[in-house]
């Protein structure tokens, strides 16, 4: 049995003594912080005693209950005290033997859990810097506190040695009392304190060193797991995203989709969403990152939340992309006042106006949501003009289209002046477009004198001195009709109305020839003896025509 015990002893000794070699070295303080701690642990517990036996005297209960509150309070400073005790015997945090209330599942609680790794890391990050001002805040509060109970001191000092009466001295030394164990548990307390503070500042390492520890940390911990996750998620997607692009490199897609195609493209691309989005999680999860797999999932769970709103416009967007929808493949469609043709739909709709410079929009299928299409007409064109037309707005101003793209359409008049309209606005002016044949119409008036002949001679010569003076400006075959006719004989005069129908190409000359008309009549009733009256000559442009 002697002989067990020595070897048991032999076993044992090298443990002892190499687990003292161990033992961490004291730092200077610690005992006389412990010192302080005990004397004001000790003043609280008399306080706690005293507080007690005074609510058994209570005769009332408004006093028995203040004096029960005043109770408590000390009980708590008094297990504060101890816990503060603790901690720096220990010198090392012992919250993790705390025991919490175990509460029942529900769905806040367990969301709860989900974000409190995310909070504790918050926490921790700043725990050092939260815990110093707290402690510098404690020790102001403290040493304040000290100050008064010191000056209160002083003051019944100063009391009880100039007192004379007899009766007083009990009562003054009570409170001479009362005020010197606060002032002692102040100043205990802010020794205390002071020490914890100094012993976080000189943990404290400096912001150089904070930072390079905390990036070290970060790349080899949690930097390598967001990095590892977030390349998971590139690459099941792009790769994905690959394959299909393989696949219709081998077998495209015809132009006639059919709704199976349309489907198996839409289940593709949730697959491909769903299975990045799973990667990511799995990655944090295998890597035991629960901060980041917590905050993937909040964010998840946030997103699904938010979309049940949007369960039916998704539902809609669905219709569309299988070309159900009130847009369809083909049709025509206006969108921001603008005619356009959809070519085609998916995840994103392409629009096309063959007729605009930059006449094609790929657009998120939800931008349709709303909207419907309808057939294109048989000759129904998809813009009233084209790059160098000659139009005439219906404010007036007629100019050559310089270029027309979905946002804006310019026009140059005769001298180079230009004026730009935005392209829904510009199709507000019902533009006419001079250059598919136009009609200058102009009505002309001669004195009743010329009564007899008005309307057998007069309108023959003038519609032969038209021809013929027309001839100087533009080519004969570029003249589709001239008309003169006699209209009505009004107040003042017999008036004639003249039709001049030209080809498209002379429409930079539309001025010219008006002018041209005007004076050419003029010339008629010259060289013929027609008196004209006073009455002004009218001219009228008319739709175009071919």
């Amino acid at each position: 049995m002697t002989t067990l015990r020595h070897i048991i002893a032999l076993l044992i000794f090298p443990a002892i003594v190499l687990a003292q070699d161990n033992i961490p070295p004291v730092e200077s303080g610690t005992i006389e912080s412990l010192a302080a701690l005990l004397d004001s642990i000790n003043t609280k517990n008399d306080e706690v005693v005293k507080a007690q036996e005074a609510i058994k005297l209570a005769t009332d209960a408004p006093t028995r209950n203040s004096l029960e509150e005043n109770l408590q309070q000390l009980q708590n400073e008094h297990e504060a005290l101890k816990k503060k005790f603790a901690d720096i015997a220990i010198g090392t945090d012992a919250s993790i033997f705390s025991i919490e209330t175990r509460e029942a599942f529900n769905i806040q609680a367990e969301i709860e859990k989900l974000a409190r790794p995310i909070f504790a890391e918050i926490n921790n990050a700043t725990a050092d810097s939260r815990l110093i001002e707290e402690l510098r805040s404690e020790l102001g509060n403290l040493r304040k506190r000290e100050e008064v109970a010191n000056t209160a001191v002083n003051n019944l000092e100063s009391v009880v040695a100039a007192n004379t009466n007899s009766l007083l001295d009990s009562k003054l030394d009570a409170e001479l009392n009362l005020w010197i164990n606060r002032r002692n548990d102040a100043r205990n307390k802010a020794t205390a304190v002071e020490y914890q503070l100094g012993v976080k500042l000189r943990e404290h390492e400096s912001f150089f060193d904070n930072s390079r520890d905390f990036f070290t940390l970060f790349f080899q911990g949690r930097g390598l797991n967001l990095f590892l996750g977030i390349g998971t998620f590139c690459l099941v997607f792009f790769g994905l995203r690959f394959v299909y692009f393989v696949y219709r490199k081998i077998r495209p897609l015809s132009e006639v989709r059919t709704f199976g195609s349309r489907l198996g493209t839409l289940v593709f691309h949730l697959f491909t969403i769903l299975a990045s989005i799973f990667s990511i999680v799995f990655i944090f999860n295998l890597r035991g990152d629960w901060f980041l797999l917590g905050l993937t999932l909040i964010f998840l769970i946030g997103v699904g939340w938010g979309g049940l709103n949007t369960i039916p416009v998704f539902f809609e967007q669905l219709k569309l992309m299988l070309n159900f929808g009130a847009v369809k493949e083909k049709e025509r469609i206006i969108f921001q006042g603008v005619p356009w043709e959809v070519e085609s739909l998916s995840m994103y709709a392409r629009l096309v106006n063959p007729l605009l410079d930059g006449g094609v929009q790929d657009l998120p299928i939800r931008t349709l949501v709303g909207m419907h299409s309808r057939k294109t007409g048989e000759h129904e064109e998809w813009f009233p003009s084209r790059k160098n037309d000659w139009v005439e707005l219906a404010d007036g101003r007629i100019g050559k289209v310089t270029y027309q793209t979905p946002e804006f359409v310019q026009l140059t008049q005769l001298g180079g002046a230009q004026i730009l309209y935005q392209t829904p606005l510009y199709l507000a002016q019902n533009p006419r477009n001079m250059s598919t044949n136009y009609r200058i119409k102009t009505r002309f008036g001669i004195d009743y004198q010329h009564q007899a002949i008005a309307t057998t001679e007069i309108p023959e010569k003038m519609r032969i001195k038209l021809e013929s003076g027309l001839l100087d400006l533009v080519p004969a075959d570029q003249i589709m009709s001239l008309r003169v006719q006699f209209t009505e004989a009004s107040a003042s005069s017999l008036d004639y109305e003249v039709i001049a129908d030209l080809d498209g190409s002379t429409a930079d000359q539309h001025e010219n020839i008006t002018r041209a008309i005007s004076r050419l009549l003029v010339d008629a009733c010259n060289e013929n003896g027609w008196i004209i009256p006073f009455t002004q000559v009218t001219l009228h442009q008319a739709e175009s025509h071919g």
